[in-house]
């Protein structure tokens, strides 16, 4: 039996040795938790410094201070701020993000959905909880007029803070890492992943482990023996240039839903190029320890974000119990990489460009046009793949075989593309413009034209909560006069219904 399924079964004599790096005590382990301040401590340096130009409807101090109690809260152990594997719903029944009790003054966040959320969504749901908080009046049109566009302005303020947690200590990346990437050294463990769909040795096996990490017992072994003897354990991948990179770290600690049990964890930072000025050695032949002290980790040079996986173990879990977490947290990374090297915005319009495939994104109003492009490019029978072959489309070869979903949707932005329509989410709400245009709310396919007299006359307000996309565009498609033929393959319609009209039959 592999040397790790022992380890994490006498896990009680492990404790002190894999369970030392197991995050910061100010966020109680939960990375997310400091995210969440984090991301509220910029918007008030924001919201502080632009007061007039914003025209603000609350008081940017007293935002500031209710972040600041939020945060002193978590310090205290007394903490006001929680993130939750519950799903939330309101005193209606409807499910929620997240939920703040303005008589306790506590904030719940439901992990998966700030997981799933953009940079730009993560923002909203801060201001969306203090502001409530704070008692502050249309919260959700507010949080639309103020943040929309403005994400990676807003993340890339600098915390001017004399905490500790805002300053840079040798290898701590400043306001995404919990402490996992503290003094990193040559005596722990650190896979690299090479050159991301370089299709070399070391990429492809280290991807393939991700994949199945039961047919490499020799990697498994290596991680379980660097946590036996207290050390850390990394994976790092990189892309051709160094224009984006990746550092998981995989761990060990005490579970947070029971005492008889541990979590493993995968913690991975991604880090994005901000600043063209590593056209040397970030782009050469460096080894790993150097590549990660001279490039990544300089929060003034890369943008990073994170992302968490992992998996809880009870202390009497059989051997089955402990491969199938083990496949999740690798799955769940190998995913998470995915979507950073080969299915983000950027490498997804390279791709649309090189293939020659239409990009009808615009035909989706808000948050989900990086969907529209990836069935794009899966319709024209492209898949990702993190081992190669590398060309100029990044990461994307063909196959023979038809992906029926994604035809269906982006058959479904080109039907709305030719029309001129467009669709926006189940959060949407508009007031009534005058006479001939009501009030109505999403989600709902309507006029292009239509949408942005409402928006020009700031009727709208709209807020993403990450529901099932696809299926209430198709369901707005079918309100409209839409209906799919699937053996053609194509979405037609006899005569368009008013969106007016429809709305109203709701």
């Amino acid at each position: 039996m592999i040397k790790l399924f022992c380890i994490l079964n006498l896990f009680c004599a492990l404790t002190i040795g894999c369970l030392t790096f197991a995050g910061t005590k100010d966020s109680g382990g939960d990375p997310y938790v400091q995210q969440f301040i984090d991301l509220g401590a910029k918007l008030s340096l924001f919201y502080k410094e632009n007061p007039y130009h914003l025209d603000l409807p609350f008081d940017a101090n007293k935002f500031s201070k209710k972040v600041e109690e939020l945060d002193l809260s978590i310090k205290q152990e007394s903490a006001k701020l929680e993130f939750t594997d519950e799903k939330l719903a309101d005193d209606k029944g409807i499910e929620k993000p997240a939920l703040f009790n303005k008589k306790t003054e506590h904030i719940r966040v439901n992990r998966t959905a700030w997981r799933n959320f953009t940079l730009e969504e993560r923002l909203i749901q801060v201001m969306l909880e203090v502001s409530g908080l704070i008692e502050t009046p249309l919260r959700y049109e507010t949080a639309s007029r103020l943040l929309e566009g403005r994400a990676k302005l807003i993340v890339s303020i600098p915390l001017r803070d004399t905490k500790e947690r805002y300053q840079m200590h040798g290898w701590r990346v400043d306001g995404e890492d919990p402490g996992q990437f503290s003094e990193i050294t040559d005596r722990d463990l650190l896979i690299d992943g090479d050159v991301m769909g370089s299709m070399s040795i070391e990429n492809k096996q280290s991807v393939d482990f991700l994949k199945n990490p039961m047919a490499y017992p020799k990697m498994l072994n290596q991680m379980a023996q660097a946590w036996a003897d207290g050390r850390r354990a990394f994976l790092l991948f990189h892309s051709l240039g160094g224009d984006r990179a990746s550092i998981s770290s995989l761990y060990l600690r005490r579970s947070s839903q029971a005492k008889d049990g541990i979590e493993l964890h995968a913690y991975t930072l991604v880090f994005k190029k901000i600043r063209q000025i590593y056209t040397g050695p970030c782009a050469g032949h460096l080894n790993s320890l150097d590549r990660l002290k001279q490039c990544y980790l300089d929060s003034n040079s890369y943008l990073a974000k994170d992302d968490v996986s992992y998996a809880f173990l009870k202390k009497d879990s059989t051997d089955e119990d402990i491969i199938r977490a083990t496949k999740k947290v690798f799955y769940e990374l190998y995913h998470s990489l995915l979507f950073s090297f080969a299915q983000n915005q950027e490498v997804l319009i390279e791709a649309l460009r090189d293939h020659f495939v239409t990009d009808y994104s615009p035909v989706i109003w808000s948050g989900n046009d990086r969907q529209v492009m990836e069935a794009g490019v899966r319709a024209h029978h492209l898949i990702p793949s993190l081992t190669g072959p590398f060309d100029s489309s990044n990461f994307w070869m063909k196959v023979e075989k038809n992906d029926d979903r994604a035809v269906r949707l982006y058959e479904a932005a080109h039907a709305m593309a030719e029309l001129g329509l467009v669709y926006d989410d189940h959060n949407l709400h508009c007031s009534r413009l005058d006479a001939d245009h009501p009030s109505f709310k999403g989600p709902i396919v309507i006029e292009r034209e239509i949408l942005e007299r409402y928006y020009a006359a700031r009727k709208c307000g709209r807020f993403l909560m990450g529901s099932d996309f696809e299926e209430n565009l198709f369901d707005a498609l079918v309100r409209r006069g839409f209906w799919y033929d699937p053996k053609m393959g194509a979405w037609k319609i006899e005569k368009l219904k008013s969106a007016f009209d429809e709305e109203a039959s709701r």
